[in-house]
């Protein structure tokens, strides 16, 4: 099986080293100055360093920067199985162009997009609906040093079911390669249901964001919670009135994930022993990003929700108000913020 891979951060280098271990070969594309990069890395012989969380041997996957391979050229992809898109959504509208290459060089070629919330792989899908299988991620990856990275939230892979005969059989040898690292990919019907499970679980990421701390103290904080609480009800309301039925991730239904949130310590903490069951690493990527003085990817988070509220000729009021504030964080305008300074933000502009 081969492999390419757009995009070299932590989904894309995570996915890419399970699939290594599992005897996969893998090209990453990237840009010019990333290339240069690795390049140095490898000169340094650098090793990557990925830490499964579900992993029965208790080794971590160790690959020689060296022996990865990299390149700025995309079409040395064009021989390759398939196709990973794992760049951040804001950047998929550059790679566009690089697909549409790719495609004319191998009009079969199978792409997969990765991205957080909807529209940007949905840019991809609309691109080539025959060639475009979307898939999302279910877990969460930390950047712990330079080359290391961790999973530190459980969850599984989510692809939707190939149309062709030849793209079912491919993907089940998929599942069979990450099924040897112990990562299972789950096929589904309608990916549409399934992005929105996951925009409601990462509209924690900009609570998280607001808040400065790691996900297990963000959680242990009832006041954090509610906010959660609060923007995943609004999220909700909207779905339903859409008619969308966003199947569960977690242990839960979310009709009772935003009651659990709201509920005092001394009742939460025991009943929620397995979502607090994380790594110490564990945090949002939107964190990583603000701490790392990036763009942030809360308009394909929390902005598509705005956008329903506006299909529907209604307000998300809560969800925009912590586009604001988020946007503050991301100009520096704001530093962390209490779990009550953000509940009186929202809690005012639900009632404005």
């Amino acid at each position: 099986m081969k492999i390419g891979i757009i995009g070299a951060g932590s989904i894309g280098l995570y996915l890419g080293a399970l699939l290594h271990q599992s005897g996969a070969t893998i090209k990453f594309y990237v840009r010019t100055a990333t290339l240069n990069r690795w390049k140095q890395k490898q000169g340094e012989n650098q090793t990557l360093q990925v830490h499964p969380q579900k992993n029965k041997t208790g080794h971590s996957i160790l690959w020689k920067i060296r022996e990865m391979n990299f390149t700025d050229d995309i079409t040395e992809l064009q021989n390759l199985d398939a196709v990973f898109v794992c760049t951040k959504s804001e950047a998929v509208s550059d790679i566009l162009s690089q697909l549409k290459i790719l495609w004319s060089l191998n009009p079969q070629m199978l792409v997969i997009p990765w991205q957080n919330g909807l529209r940007a792989s949905n840019q991809i899908y609309s691109l080539n609906p025959g060639r475009v299988l979307r898939g999302l991620v279910g877990y969460n990856v930390a950047q712990i040093s330079e080359c290391e990275y961790r999973q530190t939230t459980s969850g599984l892979l989510y692809l939707e079911n190939g149309r062709e005969d030849w793209d079912k059989k491919w993907v089940s040898q998929l599942q069979q390669k990450f099924a040897q690292t112990e990562m299972t990919l789950k096929q589904v019907d309608n990916i549409l249901d399934w992005q929105w499970s996951k925009i409601l679980l990462n509209l924690n990421n900009s609570i998280n964001a607001l808040s400065g701390v790691g996900l297990v103290a963000e959680l242990r904080d009832r006041q954090y919670r509610r906010c959660l609480s609060l923007a995943m009800r609004e999220a909700m309301q909207l779905l339903k009135a859409k008619g969308i039925r966003p199947p569960k991730m977690a242990a839960l239904p979310f009709v009772f994930v935003v009651r659990l949130l709201n509920l005092p310590n001394f009742i939460f903490l025991p009943l929620a022993q397995g979502m607090l069951k994380m790594d110490k690493n564990a945090r949002s990527s939107m964190l990583d990003d603000i701490n790392a003085k990036r763009p942030t990817e809360v308009d394909f988070i929390n902005g598509e929700v705005v956008q329903l509220a506006i299909e529907l000729g209604v307000r998300a009021n809560i969800n925009q108000k912590l586009i604001e504030l988020i946007r503050k964080r991301e100009e520096g305008k704001l530093g962390p913020m209490a779990g009550s300074d953000i509940l009186q933000e929202i809690t005012f502009s639900r009632e404005s």
